[in-house]
């Protein structure tokens, strides 16, 4: 299930990207306890890394890792993913030990304004609102990558990014 896709067309170049979207598909829990209906936010009861937070951005078109520990006596926790206040496809549910979970969520469409909920079986989650999926790209390197997008500057010492940005037509772009 290789997706290629291209990334830069111009002056007669295609560079196409393989994405193997079935990666981790295998690892999709799709079954197990009936998510309580009185729910209720509860967000210390999680302990989540920092890389889950409002308005972030997952991948797209495939299964994305979810992760962290909540002060809970079931096995297992449940993921769902809402787009526009709707449940969108099945709960998937993470594996519980101790309290520590871990899991994927299926490959999800392109998509803003989403929002990701994570529960116990006794009822309590933490919310993630704004969340969109798409195309995520992240750099590393060595010493030129302590640099910044903050620090890229316009002439007149203005953030680049910032004004370009701002400038965009496309409201969807996110940049962390």
């Amino acid at each position: 299930n290789n997706v290629t896709e291209s990334v830069y067309e111009g002056e007669g170049r295609v560079n196409p990207i393989e994405v193997d979207s079935s990666a981790n598909a295998d690892k999709v829990i799709t079954e197990g306890f009936a998510v309580p209906d009185n729910a209720q936010k509860d967000a210390a009861t999680f302990h989540m890394p920092n890389l889950f937070a409002d308005r972030m951005l997952l991948q797209a078109r495939m299964p994305v890792r979810v992760w962290g520990s909540a002060e809970t006596a079931g096995s297992l926790v449940a993921v769902q993913v809402y787009r526009a206040g709707t449940l969108s496809g099945e709960t998937c549910y993470l594996a519980a030990d101790c309290g520590v979970f871990e899991g994927y969520l299926p490959a999800q469409s392109y998509g803003t304004g989403c929002s990701l909920r994570i529960i116990t079986e006794e009822g309590k989650y933490i919310e993630y609102t704004d969340v969109a999926f798409g195309e995520l790209f992240l750099a590393g390197g060595q010493s030129n990558m302590g640099w910044t997008m903050n620090q890229c500057k316009t002439p007149d010492g203005g953030q680049l990014y910032a004004q370009i940005i701002a400038n965009s037509d496309n409201e969807n772009i996110r940049l962390g």
